[in-house]
């Protein structure tokens, strides 16, 4: 849960390997107050599998920066 300005703003999230490599922008769009639920499908930009292991999202809105490491199991 991120705490967001009352307000529509931009929110994106970005996923990466371990290496710091970007490997896919998974929502990026201006969004209206409220609850939402994102579900990442282990599928870089070019729909390639990923292979098991740890990734980290980071999640970006107005002012508000925050990473989390997530493990994707096959």
């Amino acid at each position: 849960s991120v705490p967001l300005n009352a307000q529509q703003q931009r929110v994106v999230i970005k996923i990466f390997d371990l290496t710091g490599r970007l490997v896919r922008v998974l929502f990026d769009r201006e969004v209206a107050p409220g609850r939402y639920e994102v579900i990442w499908d282990g599928r870089d930009a070019h729909d390639n599998e990923l292979a098991s292991g740890v990734y980290v999202y980071r999640l970006e809105a107005e002012g508000t920066m925050m990473s989390q490491a997530m493990t994707l199991v096959r």
